[in-house]
């Protein structure tokens, strides 16, 4: 793709097309059908951005930078687990986890909350808090990861020992990931 002089929202029904639009420099993906709140939050994105770059190829330090970076006073989200709402922050969680229309959050005192919303709506939020999506249905704090055993097939231990398995296909892009953090 050539410099751009306008940004890029993408609206698609593919889920597996997401890091090629990010790598196009794309300001926001959308998933068909379009949830109207979701449509918002992207258009407010664009509001924010500074004025458009030229598309960039290396998505994965762009995460890196954002990720090495000095994070802003400890965010919290609000997690509703039947009647009570629990405003959680945001490095306290060591991993999320897909279950069906259910997510749990898997935190560092070692409880956990499940919420009847789908991974893909945290998504977002968290990635900007150092979160990646590791599996189809894993999104770890990349701060909580202590060790990748690749001869178990690919587990993520994380701080207390807590095992979380890695998609062969999202393992590369994860150690670059990483590898990136910590020489940043």
């Amino acid at each position: 793709m050539e410099p751009t002089d306008y940004h890029i929202i993408f609206v698609t029904a593919y889920t597996e097309y997401a890091l090629e639009a990010f790598d196009s420099a794309a300001i926001d993906y959308l998933l068909k059908p379009i949830n109207p709140l979701r449509l918002q939050k992207a258009v407010q994105k664009v509001l924010r951005q500074p004025p458009p770059f030229p598309a960039s190829t290396d998505w994965v330090q762009q995460l890196a930078d954002c990720m090495t970076q000095q994070a802003p006073a400890r965010k919290k989200i609000l997690l509703k687990e039947r009647d009570v709402v629990h405003l959680v922050p945001t490095d306290d969680i060591l991993w999320v986890e897909a279950r069906g229309s259910y997510t749990t959050f898997f935190l560092q005192d070692g409880s956990h909350l499940m919420v009847s919303k789908h991974l893909k709506e945290y998504e977002d939020t968290l990635q900007a808090h150092s979160f990646y999506r590791v599996h189809r249905s894993y999104l770890v704090n990349v701060h909580k990861i202590e060790k990748i055993d690749r001869s178990e097939g690919n587990v993520l231990y994380m701080e207390g020992g807590h095992q979380v398995q890695v998609s062969v296909r999202r393992k590369e892009q994860l150690l670059e990931l990483l590898r990136r953090i910590t020489e940043g």
